[in-house]
């Protein structure tokens, strides 16, 4: 009985490690883009659409960013380099993908109008491609776009 409880407050120990270190993460990706106007802009104008050059720019964020969560997973920590790379590469189209739209999923408003909020600062229409849906990277710029 006391085992199973140690287990599970564990567990959930692991979960709230993930959980701040996802915050940090959200934190840190709004201060990455955001630029020296921001800091004197009295008003918030609203989002702005997502540019492909947008996408460039915020990638490498959004990669460090993922690193930091990653290495806040104790068993990912035992992994060989490797291992890490694999996972690393196999999932964070999809863990980024899911945190977009946990994200945006708090603008009701904007859901309901097919657009995707990106950092409280961007926004992109909900219109996929089957080049976006099959997962066919044929053509860079037209998937970035």
């Amino acid at each position: 009985m006391i085992l199973e409880h140690s287990s599970e407050l564990q567990q959930v120990n692991a979960l709230a490690v993930l959980a701040t270190a996802f915050e940090e993460q959200q934190n840190f990706l709004k201060i990455a883009i955001s630029n020296e106007a921001d800091l004197y802009e009295e008003e918030t104008v609203g989002p702005s659409e997502l540019t492909a050059a947008d996408c460039r720019r915020i990638a490498p964020f959004e990669e460090s960013a993922l690193i930091y969560w990653m290495g806040k997973i104790e068993k990912f920590k035992n992994l060989s380099n490797f291992d890490k790379r694999i996972i690393f590469n196999r999932y964070k189209k999809k863990k980024m993908s899911l945190d977009h739209v946990f994200l945006a999923s708090k603008h009701k408003f904007e859901c309901m109008n097919r657009k995707l909020i990106l950092f409280d600062r961007f926004f992109t229409k909900l219109e996929l491609t089957p080049l976006m849906i099959d997962g066919n990277n044929r053509d860079t710029v037209a998937h970035e776009q």
